[in-house]
Formats: structure tokens, C-alpha cells, sequence
């Protein structure tokens, strides 16, 4: 297998992980929305600090998620050559 079929394997195994846990991670979302919400509306001390840590927690596994999901993204394009360049999506 050349490497362009080993890359692309290797994207679809990461977008097919992405995309199944993607109904976890819209899930978090709303609720770490709930969380900010729950928390303008005020609450006892004790509380807050539950809800502060716990939205803490989810705010970092959804940066987590994002990182994961943006290093999958690549750009695959032909080169001058004819070769097949694949490189990071922020370097286009």
C-alpha cells in the first residue's frame, strides 16, 4: 500500500472516531451551556463550585475533541509532478 492509501486509511479511521462521537460531544456542549447559564442565574457557593468544576471538566474534553478533530483535517493536492502532497490543513 503507498503511502497516499496508508494516509487516507488512517483519515477515514480518525473522521469515522470524530464523527461517531460527535452526538457525545454536542451533548456536552449543551450541557456545559447549561452549566453558564445555571451559573449567571446565581446559586449557593457550594453549588457553584460543583458546577464550576464540572464545566471545567467538559469545556476541557471538548478542546480535547476539537484538537483531535483539526489534526485529522488534511489537504491532499497534486503537485506540479503529478505527485500527491498532503499536508496540514492550516499550512493552505
Amino acid at each position: 500500500m503507498n503511502e497516499f492509501c496508508e494516509n487516507h486509511a488512517k483519515f477515514s479511521d480518525n473522521f469515522a472516531r470524530t464523527t461517531q462521537n460527535s452526538s457525545g460531544f454536542d451533548e456536552k456542549l449543551v450541557r456545559l451551556e447549561r452549566i453558564v447559564e445555571t451559573l449567571d442565574g446565581g446559586e449557593t457557593l457550594e453549588r457553584t463550585v460543583e458546577l464550576y468544576a464540572e464545566g471545567s471538566r467538559l469545556a476541557d474534553e471538548l478542546k480535547a475533541a476539537l484538537a483531535a478533530a483539526d489534526s485529522a483535517v488534511r489537504v491532499i493536492r497534486v503537485g506540479e509532478g503529478g505527485e500527491i502532497i498532503e499536508q496540514p490543513f492550516d499550512r493552505y
